[in-house]
């Protein structure tokens, strides 16, 4: 008897002990870049390298979207971009994949996965 007990309890436990790997669009406080909006402006502008073959042939959106997961630790993952131009999407990603962490988001006082959608202007002028 004592040792299915044991084993019960043990599996309630290492299943609780399982990584929450929900992705959450509604959280109490959202993922946000270290220093915020700003911050994370200034960092995209001094850090981003755009392709020049991209300028040179007119294939800049002037409107790109970055969406990322902020995971529990700040850390990004499953970066996509839309844009028309794959070599500009390519230059966002690898952007992205250099970013400090993130504070990520939280839900009832624990640290959550979130999602985040990240809309650039482009202007060379």
């Amino acid at each position: 008897m004592r040792i299915l007990l044991f084993i019960a309890f043990f599996n309630f436990f290492s299943a609780n002990a399982q990584q929450d790997s929900t992705i959450y669009s509604i959280v109490d406080k959202e993922a946000e870049f270290q220093g915020g909006v700003a911050a994370m402006m200034a960092w995209v502008q001094k850090n981003l390298v755009y392709p020049l073959e991209a300028v040179e042939n007119n294939l800049v959106d002037s409107r790109i979207y970055i969406t990322i997961i902020v995971e529990t630790d700040g850390s990004l993952s499953q970066i996509t971009v839309n844009t028309k131009c794959e070599s500009c999407a390519n230059s966002f990603i690898t952007l992205m994949q250099t970013s400090p962490n993130w504070i990520p988001a939280q839900l009832n006082g624990r640290n959550v996965r979130s999602k985040y959608i990240i809309p650039m202007h482009i202007d060379f002028d």
